[in-house]
């Protein structure tokens, strides 16, 4: 198979923050006073091509062995520019009006962030992306494989206050594993182990402003490793009742960071100007050590029609969301239990459903930080708790 690829896309960002939870205006008095709302803006513009050829080959040496090859070269081409602005605006942040240049750079000196546009405004990366992947099945109900795939994502331009640009993520990711039906096809089991190792990783972090406000930037990280084992089954007792479960274990670490961003009690005891710290050997964000679901299904006859209810069970150990690693924006393990129960005729055609997420009404956040003007505080945006929906569903 041989193919080619081509995109063009264009990002333009229109973004107000107003910073009137304290009187910055007296810092460039008599231009501003301390009644003075101030905000800021910033406008950015991108435009990105994307060149693409791609190609694969599979061959069987014998019946049961199958070997691929893939080869695919990227170049990505991008252009961005930005303009960033502080001036006054009302609570609702539709009335903005810029402040003369010299008040601006006052504010700047206490606010943080940058009036520069990108150092280097157009960028080009280009990255062959080998693959190779062997099969080798010894019967109808046993098969392993192994694979090694190079990928790729082409530099970059943040969205922040700062003209931060990032270079280009480079991972090698390999994969083995094998996949076995036994009893007959009533159990599937299968298992995976991996690896990815990350150069220039694209991670987003915080910075703290003298002023208290947060930055949120894009870094690229010297190392990060991801490594783990998955595995699944499922077990067919009988037509009426069956069992699966998917569990997998991660050991994600950056293996070089040494100019990480500081959690807030570090900025707060070393100071923003002088605070990085050392992550190397730590776990990277967002990777629980364990997680996994355990379900089952259980179908009962009621005269022509069914009766099905499938419980499950979600599991996860804790895990921090930020690239900081900061112990208050962490969210500890949780479980979280799910059920359906559904009747209708054993076609299927129309089915009732009774839907119950979270029923445990565990309390957990999709997403935590700092809050800048309050160092050791947090604000968290939460996940829904328990829910119970009705669902009528036809089938042509």
């Amino acid at each position: 198979m041989l193919g080619a690829y081509y995109s063009r896309s264009k990002l333009s960002a229109d973004l107000e923050s107003g910073f009137f939870f304290a009187p910055f205006g007296v810092f460039a008095a008599p231009v501003t006073t301390a009644a003075t709302p101030v905000a800021g803006q910033i406008f950015l513009d991108q435009k990105d091509r994307t060149f693409s050829g791609f190609g694969s080959l599979a061959l069987n040496p014998t019946e049961r062995l199958q070997l691929s090859l893939g080869l695919r070269y990227s170049v990505v081409r991008k252009r961005a520019s930005r303009l960033s602005l502080l001036g006054t605006d009302n609570s609702e942040l539709t009335n903005f009006v810029s402040l003369p240049d010299t008040t601006q750079d006052t504010l700047r000196a206490i606010l943080g962030g940058s009036a520069a546009n990108y150092s280097n405004p157009v960028r080009t990366d280009r990255k062959f992306m080998p693959s190779i992947n062997l099969r080798y099945k010894f019967d109808e109900d046993f098969m392993t494989y192994a694979s090694y795939t190079k990928g790729f994502k082409a530099g970059g331009f943040g969205g922040s206050s700062l003209p931060d640009e990032f270079g280009p993520e480079d991972v090698d990711a390999y994969e083995a594993g094998a996949k076995l039906s036994l009893l007959g096809r009533k159990l599937f089991l299968s298992i995976a182990a991996f690896r990815s190792e990350y150069k220039g990783l694209q991670e987003a972090s915080n910075i703290f402003t003298p002023a208290g406000t947060i930055l949120s930037v894009i870094r690229n990280v010297g190392g990060a490793r991801s490594q783990g084992i998955e595995l699944a089954g499922s077990f067919r007792i009988s037509s009426a009742l069956s069992f699966n479960s998917e569990m997998s274990w991660l050991d994600a670490k950056y293996t070089s960071f040494a100019n990480a961003p500081c959690t807030s009690l570090q900025t707060l005891m070393v100071g923003q100007a002088r605070c990085v710290q050392d992550l190397s050997g730590k776990r990277r964000p967002w990777a629980p050590t364990l997680s996994g679901t355990v379900g089952a299904s259980l179908a009962l006859p009621v005269s022509e029609y069914q009766l099905r209810i499938d419980p499950s069970l979600y599991v996860s150990k804790g895990y921090y969301q930020s690239a900081t690693i900061d112990a208050i924006i962490r969210q500890p393990g949780f479980a979280k239990l799910d059920a359906v129960i559904s009747f209708g005729p054993t076609t299927r055609v129309w089915e009732v459903s009774l839907i119950g997420r979270n029923l445990t009404n565990e309390r957990t956040a999709s997403f935590r930080n700092n809050v800048g003007t309050s160092f050791g505080t947090v604000f968290a945006v939460p996940d829904r708790g328990r829910s119970v929906s009705l669902q009528i569903s036809f089938r042509r």
